[in-house]
């Protein structure tokens, strides 16, 4: 464990004392224990089909644990988690109230017999191997082949971006550069900032000059896309002949990487928690010296500054989605101006018979994702800025308002960003492949049906370019319009059902402190006095803890 998780372990039953003689709410202590004890983050391992990732998991693991020769249509993510017990779980859905969950056999997992977890579903796999337990805050993910299809890029980013503190990116040896599929990952990747490792993988195939050569390569190619942040090395490894040495010393950096993550997930809610718990115990102090008569009046401001909040929140609600459409205008306008940069591809394509799926949909994603970021991200953020500060004083507590997308997968290990969390959502509830495969085939048949008498190469490609410019790309902006609309509003349903539903949350609590100060106030002077002291003694245990957590 990190010291601070070490710490905050040992503290938890003394913790949970406090928390059961307050009465606050019983799921945030839980919450804080089993994020403690179970912090671990992603690590997905990404490249295209045969690249070398299952044999290369294999070889860290020792034992042939996944399928090498794997159907790309069939195979689902597999999560890699050390634990002293073994278990094979599958799961249908990423989506939490979705999900179903049932044992999954080893021969089931090396048969890839996932059938009965598709489309959706992904693996949970736990080991006591040894390697795993050298990494014991990393989960490894070996996720489908990138080019198997583009549903495969959307599962990458929509289930992992946030939860994930690196991307390993395995590259073939046989290959030994960068395919535009995976290019127009990386692309999508720069724009969430990750992290990327950059494995070369069936190494003892070349010459280790032919392996310099194409680490050169692919280290100018990858720090094209990413920069220079977001690159973290380049090594080389083999699962044939098991040479990992260099990919788990590049774990193990990860691995240390992770404790940031985890002061920044787990340990700020624990300061949060101990916040809470300080106020409970401040307001029990009475420093304020209020009597029954002032407190009933405390409990009156405080539900009429509620009130207030409550309609300032939905006064701000009707302000920013006042401003959706000019949002929404600017995506568009960039998706649009994204797919007309590229006419003269698409039109090759069409005049050549080629599908336009794959294309169209990934430059709506990019340019989707990059609008969100851009356009939609600001809003929310100075909205949930201007709804935090009409908070009333009362139950501003020193840790800010956190966004999640609703229904999504809890991960206490997912570093909760406002563009983050908005770009995933969005891009969820707007299924680019699903919503726009149809009428591109559609509109693509129709000009193949009309055209397929020989023509001069030349007309085919003017008319191909017409059929792009005129028909394809306005027909493909009605849907991303209309789509992109409806998800705007989505969000900021989702972002005000959060506000209000934490906002209440901080309410009642405060509210059952002040029910406590007021049976205190009841009882005798000398049990008032037996009780400060009780009151006394916990603050400053508190506030110790919060002084040993800050100092870790």
């Amino acid at each position: 464990m990190f010291p601070l998780q070490q710490a905050i372990q040992t503290s938890l039953p003394e913790l949970h004392t406090l928390w059961k003689r307050y009465t606050l709410p019983e799921n945030q202590y839980n919450k804080l224990a089993e994020d403690n004890q179970t912090f671990t983050v992603r690590v997905p391992l990404i490249g295209a089909f045969s690249a070398g990732k299952s044999s290369l998991v294999n070889a860290l693991l020792g034992e042939k644990l996944l399928k090498v020769d794997i159907d790309p249509a069939s195979s689902l993510a597999t999560e890699l988690h050390y634990d002293q017990s073994e278990r094979i779980i599958g799961h249908t859905s990423y989506i939490a109230d979705k999900d179903t969950q049932r044992p999954l056999t080893r021969q089931q997992l090396q048969d890839q017999d996932f059938e009965a977890w598709q489309p959706d579903g992904w693996v949970e796999v736990y080991l006591s191997a040894d390697i795993l337990a050298r990494y014991p805050h990393l989960c490894l993910a070996d996720l489908p082949g990138l080019d198997s299809a583009l549903q495969s890029h959307s599962n990458a980013i929509n289930n992992y971006i946030g939860r994930s503190l690196a991307y390993c990116l395995v590259i073939s040896s046989d290959e030994g550069t960068l395919h535009q599929t995976t290019r127009d990952f990386l692309k999508e990747l720069a724009l969430h900032k990750a992290p990327v490792l950059v494995i070369i993988s069936k190494s003892d195939k070349k010459p280790e000059a032919d392996i310099a050569a194409i680490a050169t390569q692919l280290h100018h190619q990858v720090l094209e896309i990413l920069g220079d942040d977001a690159m973290l090395e380049i090594v080389s490894a083999s699962g044939r002949k098991k040479l990992t040495q260099d990919f788990e010393k590049a774990l193990d950096n990860i691995e240390a990487r992770s404790e940031q993550r985890f002061r920044d997930v787990v340990g700020n809610f624990a300061l949060q928690c101990l916040a809470e718990l300080e106020q409970r115990l401040t307001i029990l102090l009475n420093q304020d010296d209020l009597d029954h008569e002032k407190l009933l009046i405390e409990q009156q401001e405080l539900k009429q500054e509620m009130t207030q909040y409550q309609e300032n929140l939905k006064r701000e609600t009707v302000q920013v989605k006042g401003q959706l459409e000019q949002v929404l205008s600017s995506i568009v306008n960039l998706i649009e101006g994204r797919l007309k940069g590229q006419l003269e591809q698409l039109a090759h394509e069409v005049a050549s018979q080629h599908d336009l799926n794959s294309t169209i949909s990934q430059t709506v994603r990019i340019a989707m994702t990059e609008g969100v970021q851009q356009e939609l991200a600001p809003v929310v953020q100075s909205y949930i800025d201007r709804v935090e500060s009409d908070l009333p004083e009362a139950i501003k507590v020193n840790h800010a308002f956190q966004f999640t997308p609703t229904g999504s997968q809890s991960d206490h290990s997912e570093l909760i960003s406002t563009g983050v969390s908005l770009v995933t959502f969005a891009l969820k509830r707007f299924p680019v492949v699903a919503v726009l495969m149809p009428i591109i085939t559609t509109l693509i048949g129709h000009f193949v049906s009309k055209y397929q008498q020989e023509q001069k190469i030349e007309e085919q490609r003017e008319q191909a370019r017409a059929h792009v410019l005129h028909t394809v790309i306005p027909s493909v902006m009605v849907q991303v319009r209309d789509n992109v609309r409806q998800v705007l509003n989505d969000n900021i349903t989702q972002v005000e059902q959060k506000l209000a539903q934490q906002a209440q949350e901080r309410f009642q609590i405060y509210q059952e402190s002040l029910n406590q100060l007021e049976q205190q106030l009841q009882q005798g002077a000398e049990k008032r006095a037996q009780a400060q002291q009780g009151f006394t003694r916990d603050l400053q245990q508190v506030q110790q803890l919060s002084t040993t957590w800050k100092s870790l």
